[in-house]
């Protein structure tokens, strides 16, 4: 299973709650969004893999990723 979420800077502690619980199933977490954005290596050690920017061209590349089991810890939106 894939887990993706946006995180918010104001809900940004939630999110690494939920994504620390989700972990400890045995679900792999991606975040993305602003906070993300704006602080990725806080967010990198809360989750498998983010997503830095806008995710419209990236997203598609990390699920392609995801499905043959070499997912990437970073993904950065395409220039």
């Amino acid at each position: 299973d894939l887990i993706g979420m946006t995180v918010i800077t104001g809900s940004a502690a939630r999110a690494y709650e939920l994504a620390a619980a989700f972990r400890a199933r045995g679900k792999t977490v991606v975040l993305g969004g602003p906070h993300v954005t704006l602080l990725p290596d806080e967010a990198q050690a809360h989750a498998d893999a983010i997503c830095v920017g806008y995710a419209e061209e990236s997203w598609p590349r990390l699920l392609r990723d995801f499905a043959a089991g070499r997912m990437r810890p970073r993904y950065d939106q395409a220039a």
